[in-house]
């Protein structure tokens, strides 16, 4: 999947050095996402979610959601 981003949240100022840029993505379940990393045999060490804080929430409630349904999953995996 792929779409275009650009810094619609910056001041005009910064929003108008900057191009749209595209990003590319898989939208994958949870378990693909860990099996492949298995199937790819690495050994599965941590996990991460990244989530907005209290005061970041409550300052930003665009991103509030993120303590219940966090954006991104971090993986650390090594080589056994």
């Amino acid at each position: 999947m792929e779409e275009t981003w650009s810094f619609g949240a910056a001041p005009e100022q910064l929003r108008r050095k900057h191009q749209p840029f595209r990003v590319r993505y898989a939208r994958k379940t949870l378990s693909g996402w860990l099996n492949d990393v298995v199937a790819a045999g690495l050994i599965l060490e941590a996990f991460y979610e990244p989530h907005a804080d209290e005061a970041t929430a409550e300052a930003h409630p665009e991103v509030a959601d993120t303590r219940i349904a966090p954006f991104s999953l971090i993986v650390r995996a090594r080589r056994p």
